[in-house]
């Protein structure tokens, strides 16, 4: 009776901790420069509300700043009514350089669009950017820019 007790105080105790947990992401992906600093910006197309981004803390994050030493690491989750067929875009545009008067920021806009799994992603680059997206199967994307 005793021992009965016991597992059922430790369902009791568990059951509220597993709720207070973050959700994990259902993907993580990861960004890189392979020289310069970069802005970025993360925006839902379509489930907006229901699909969001955040760091590994479980922050949320849809902005941040990039350099080749400092690469940003975000997951993906949804509530109850996202169902991952999902729209959003990642935008990385140069830090402005207010030496160099010539200076003109280099663009990468990606535009991902997945249903589940299966990302369909189409990167654009402007003015001389070099914009790359490998898959890092069971984890997620990794971007590149330069």
């Amino acid at each position: 009776m005793k021992m009965m007790r016991y597992w059922l105080l430790i369902a009791a105790l568990a059951v509220p901790c597993a709720l207070l947990a973050a959700p994990a992401p259902q993907m993580w992906e990861e960004v890189y420069s392979d020289n310069g600093t970069w802005n970025a910006q993360l925006a839902v197309i379509n489930e907006v509300g229901h699909i969001w981004f955040q760091k590994e803390d479980g922050s949320k994050i849809d902005h941040f700043k990039i350099d080749k030493a400092n690469p940003q690491k975000y997951g993906m989750d949804s509530d109850q009514y996202g169902d991952f067929d999902k729209a959003y875009t990642l935008v990385l545009t140069t830090a402005k350089n207010d030496a160099d008067p010539n200076f003109v920021s280099k663009t990468c806009v990606f535009v991902i669009s997945a249903k589940g799994v299966d990302p369909d992603i189409r990167p654009l680059s402007y003015n001389g950017a070099t914009c790359t997206w490998k898959s890092n199967p069971g984890v997620g994307i990794n971007y590149y820019v330069s």
